[in-house]
C-alpha cells in the first residue's frame, strides 16, 4: 500500500508542477515539447496545484523514508532469523545427532 501511494505521488507531483507553471502564467515544458496551460491564473485548480506541489514533494520524501525503514527492518529481521536458523542446523539441513556432537 506504501508503494502504491508512493508511485501515486510520484505521478501527480508534475502535474502539479504543469498546474504550478499555469498559476503563474508560465508555460511548462515536458523534454522540450511546450504544453498549453491547464488551468487560468486565477483558477481554484490551479491554487491546489500550487499547493500541493510544495507539500507532494515532503510527502514524497517522507513515505520513501517510512519505506526504506520498513523494507531495511524487514531485510535485517529475515538476516536475524536465517542466521539463527543455520546456527541450529548441519550443513545437510538438518540437526545434528548425539552422535554428531562428538
Amino acid at each position: 500500500m506504501i508503494d502504491v501511494s508512493l508511485y501515486v505521488l510520484l505521478v501527480i507531483q508534475p502535474i502539479s508542477g504543469w498546474l504550478l507553471a499555469s498559476h503563474e502564467g508560465k508555460l511548462a515544458s515536458f523534454f522540450g515539447w511546450t504544453l498549453p496551460p491547464l488551468a487560468s491564473p486565477n483558477n481554484l485548480l490551479a491554487d491546489i496545484g500550487y499547493i500541493y506541489h510544495g507539500d507532494g514533494g515532503a510527502l514524497i520524501v517522507l513515505i520513501a523514508i517510512f519505506s526504506l525503514r520498513l523494507n531495511l527492518k524487514a531485510w535485517v529481521f529475515n538476516l536475524l532469523r536465517h542466521s539463527e536458523r543455520s546456527r541450529h542446523t548441519t550443513h545437510k539441513g538438518r540437526k545434528p545427532k548425539l552422535s554428531d556432537a562428538s
